[in-house]
């Protein structure tokens, strides 16, 4: 509908982040919800390979996204396969929204990304987890990939289907994560009072888990639970 000024109104396509135990069917809510042809999937687990291409998960089957595959393994303090590998990835899936080729974006999942560049920093560089400068080390290599999707993808205006479509800004950007435990620390042993529990969220190195959060317009956690008669459902619940 045009706005009051004659101009159409401008949509700006949502970031969203899922995290869930593995499972539970972040991929498959993800493949079922966002056009086939018009999604990008960027893996960065050997689960997540293809996952389109199996007809369980996807009821389009073969209609699928076209997919980049990364997979690097850091082998020596020079190697940074890990994150020249997704950054390329990154910057092809840019291309291809600004050429209109592709409205969504997949990264499943963004904790394996960040798990390869842990052991890149701490194991294979050997940045020590002190005061949480390996933690930080990978926030800074994670950040600028995001940071560079937002603002590339809010750059861009999709293709309008008619005159007065609403314009359309971006490709929609759904990031999947595994999900961490709550962690219950041990009681204080001069006091013997409980130590305050450390909630779950996204499984992201450090502090990432909740900075993360404010980077996404909308943090969703996936789970399965159920509604009787041996029948089960999954579920998504606001994370706020």
């Amino acid at each position: 509908m045009p706005a009051a000024n004659g101009v159409p109104n401008r949509i700006q396509a949502p970031a969203v982040l899922i995290y869930g135990q593995s499972g539970v069917g972040k991929s498959t809510s993800a493949i079922r919800a966002l056009t086939p042809e018009r999604t990008l999937w960027i893996s960065t687990e050997r689960g997540a390979i293809k996952p389109a291409s199996n007809p369980d998960l996807n009821p389009w089957h073969p209609r699928r996204p076209r997919e980049i595959v990364c997979l690097a393994q850091a082998t020596g303090p020079n190697d940074l396969s890990v994150a020249r590998e997704f950054n390329a990835a990154v910057e092809k899936a840019l291309e291809m929204v600004q050429a209109g080729e592709i409205a969504n974006l997949v990264i499943d999942t963004i904790s394996s990304y960040a798990t390869r560049l842990d052991h890149l920093v701490h194991e294979v560089i050997g940045i020590p987890r002190e005061y949480g400068r390996a933690s930080r080390a990978v926030g800074s290599a994670i950040y600028p990939r995001l940071r560079r999707i937002y603002q590339t993808v809010a750059s861009v205006e999709r293709p309008r289907r008619s005159a007065n479509a609403p314009a359309i800004w971006g490709a929609t950007l759904v990031c999947l994560a595994h999900e961490k435990e709550p962690f219950q620390a041990a009681a204080d042993r001069h006091t013997g009072a409980p130590a305050k529990t450390i909630a779950g969220g996204p499984a992201l190195p450090g502090k990432i888990a909740e900075t993360v959060r404010h980077d996404f317009d909308l943090v969703l956690r996936a789970d399965i639970r159920s509604v009787g008669m041996g029948r089960a459902e999954r579920v998504f619940a606001h994370d706020s």
